[in-house]
């Protein structure tokens, strides 16, 4: 991967009575890399690098009956390369009880090129502690997400390779093409995510 180029990471996880579990589909761009970046050799940094952004400071308000079980990654224009990462990977920690399977911890990612879709990301293995007297999403967690999506915002992942090499990363919603040989055409950088609300889950976000 050179800079301008685009990876996706197909994200799976496992919670009771989600029979087929979920997926989480995320996208960036690479805005900054010193050397040629191959995903066979810098998978697992890449897969650190993630969970400890968009996983880890979820995790006292996610079940600990979630686990990542798996994330594969792969870059547009290099149908050859790509990393998966197999086990568990990561997994939430609140003892609470499990809402229902389709309960998830939601998203919307907030767009400012009205020709795309925003997008979302719906995080499964949503607990009871945070819902509302009123069925809602309590106002403590509300805050508590705003902090860690108002850090995604304001900063890129930043990926530290072995010899001292490094990448950068920025999240954006593509138009994705029909397989990963072809190049992507469309993108916009996310900067802003909305409030935490209970949304669906399925094996497509």
């Amino acid at each position: 991967m050179f800079i301008g180029d685009f990876l996706r990471a197909t994200v799976s996880l496992a919670a009771p009575n989600l029979s087929d579990g979920a997926k989480m589909v995320w996208d960036w761009e690479l805005t900054a890399v010193e050397l040629p970046l191959v995903l066979s050799l810098a998978g697992e940094e890449i897969v650190d690098a993630i969970i400890a952004r968009y996983y880890a400071p979820f995790g006292l308000f996610l079940s600990n009956q979630l686990t990542i079980t798996q994330i594969e990654l792969r870059a547009y224009d290099y149908p050859s390369d790509g990393y998966i990462a197999a086990g568990t990977l990561w997994q939430g920690s609140n003892t609470s009880a499990l809402l229902p399977p389709a309960n998830a911890m939601a998203l919307q990612l907030i767009r400012s090129d009205f020709t795309m879709r925003n997008g979302r990301k719906a995080y499964p293995g949503a607990v009871t502690q945070f819902v509302s007297a009123q069925g809602g999403v309590t106002a403590a967690l509300v805050t508590e997400v705003a902090v860690v999506t108002n850090g995604w915002g304001d900063t890129s992942m930043e990926v530290e390779l072995s010899e001292g090499n490094g990448a950068t990363f920025d999240e954006v919603v593509i138009k994705a093409p029909t397989s990963y040989e072809l190049p992507v055409t469309k993108s916009q950088r996310i900067t802003e995510y909305s409030a935490v609300y209970w949304g669906t889950q399925n094996s497509r976000k």
